[in-house]
């Protein structure tokens, strides 16, 4: 392959790159308008432990990539973008089901949603920054932005323990929906 193809190789693997982040954003702010989904005002400053995570995991592997050279296998492409698309149809699906109660607000809870998704697993928009936050430096063959995953991975777990222990305080039949449920991967956790 002349140099010439391999440039236009990278450039194929970074337009995928930004086709996959456009397509989860398709999905993610689609569902939250067809919702008429509330997603500003209220926000506890626990959710900057996923929220910065969150940006910093889309750029970071772009960054590894023009300093280090990381390169993307066709496989970890291939992988990263599956994790990604699926990131933004589990977000959609979730914010779909909560039927417009979707806000960033812990003390915002209206009532228990426990059907859809919700009927499997508790967290299911934690699920899908969970994947994200494994796509992205997959997608790229990052190495170094694996720790970018780690901490919002870290900032997820955070965050469901203090929203889980509001809700057991405050939501009526919430205990009979954790022990019937997973909190973010069916069968597992």
């Amino acid at each position: 392959m002349t140099g010439g193809g391999i440039r236009e190789g990278m450039e194929n693997v970074l337009d995928l790159y930004f086709l996959s982040i456009a397509a989860y954003w398709v999905m993610e702010v689609g569902a939250q308008r067809y919702k008429g989904s509330r997603t500003m005002g209220g926000r506890d400053p626990s959710m900057l432990l996923i929220f910065i995570p969150f940006w910093v995991s889309l750029l970071a592997p772009l960054v590894e990539r023009e300093l280090v050279g990381t390169q993307a296998s066709f496989l970890t492409v291939t992988a990263g973008g599956v994790l990604i698309i699926l990131s933004g149809m589990v977000r959609a699906k979730g914010i779909l089901d909560m039927a417009g109660r979707f806000s960033m607000a812990i003390e915002d809870t209206g009532e228990l949603v426990d059907t859809g998704v919700f009927a499997h697993i508790r967290h299911p928009l934690y699920l899908g920054n969970l994947l994200i936050f494994l796509g992205c430096p997959l997608f790229m063959g990052a190495v170094w932005s694996w720790s970018v995953a780690v901490v919002g991975a870290t900032g997820i777990w955070i965050r469901i323990r203090k929203e889980e222990r509001f809700l057991i305080r405050t939501m009526p039949g919430y205990i009979d929906y954790m022990e019937r449920t997973k909190a973010i991967i069916p069968g597992l956790l």
